[in-house]
């Protein structure tokens, strides 16, 4: 793992491994880095969150310039210093189903209730009443 500032014409020059990726990081900014393999080159950044490191892809070299990967690297680092970054943590299923907040153990049960007291239930057998 090589260690320098990344500008256009050093990114460029990198040879691409016969085999697997090889990561470079910059030494401007801490976090940001390039992961190159034999196809291609993509920038991204790494940081704690939660006491673990997250990688998170920014996008193909080819496709953003080194400056503006950079300005994005600092905004994701920053949302992983304040602990709520929008690409490590996605809301779980059941905030789908049940709205922002996910469902407590007391709120199942009255809704689980309510669902049983209900006079227009089903009958349970096949014979109508």
């Amino acid at each position: 793992m090589s260690s320098f500032r990344f500008t256009k014409r050093t990114v460029d020059a990198i040879e691409p491994p016969t085999d697997g990726q090889v990561l470079y990081r910059d030494t401007l900014l801490r976090g940001f880095g390039l992961r190159v393999g034999a196809q291609s080159r993509v920038f991204f950044v790494e940081g704690q969150v939660s006491r673990r490191t997250k990688r998170v892809t920014i996008g193909r070299a080819d496709v953003i310039c080194v400056d503006e990967a950079r300005k994005r690297a600092m905004s994701i680092l920053s949302e992983m210093a304040s602990r709520r970054p929008r690409r490590c943590h996605p809301k779980p299923a059941s905030a789908a189903r049940f709205g922002a907040d996910p469902p407590t153990h007391a709120g199942l049960m009255v809704h689980a209730a309510t669902r049983k007291s209900r006079s227009d239930a089903r009958p349970t057998s096949g014979t109508s009443p």
